[in-house]
């Protein structure tokens, strides 16, 4: 008796959803780059552009890793892809200001003298 309550619930559960974790930006790494020398640049400040709590500073070998940010959701399957956001701004003192997009494989981000 209880197995024929079980299998309508879990049929139930499974097309309700879930409370999942869901990205709500990309996990981007790369480097930064002096555009005359091509020598890395530390100390660079990345940030993926709309959220400000996923920013990071460039490492000495001028390589940056920015997590995906993420935020409990409820999902309800089945769920079509978004495109999440995956453009980074790069500042850096005495350099102008970078907007590029990158991802997870990785980029190369040139910055030029002011």
């Amino acid at each position: 008796m209880i197995a024929k309550g079980i299998l309508p619930f879990a049929i139930a559960v499974s097309l309700c959803g879930c409370l999942l974790p869901i990205p709500t930006t990309l996990h981007v790494r790369g480097y930064v780059l002096d555009a005359g020398t091509k020598k890395p640049l530390s100390g660079a400040r990345v940030t993926i552009k709309d959220h400000p709590k996923a920013t990071v500073f460039t490492a000495t070998d001028g390589s940056f890793d920015v997590p995906s940010e993420t935020q409990w959701g409820f999902i309800v399957p089945p769920q079509e892809p978004v495109g999440l956001p995956d453009t980074v701004v790069v500042t850096k003192g005495g350099y102008r200001l970078k907007t590029t997009r990158c991802s997870y494989e990785g980029c190369k981000i040139v910055l030029e003298s002011e």
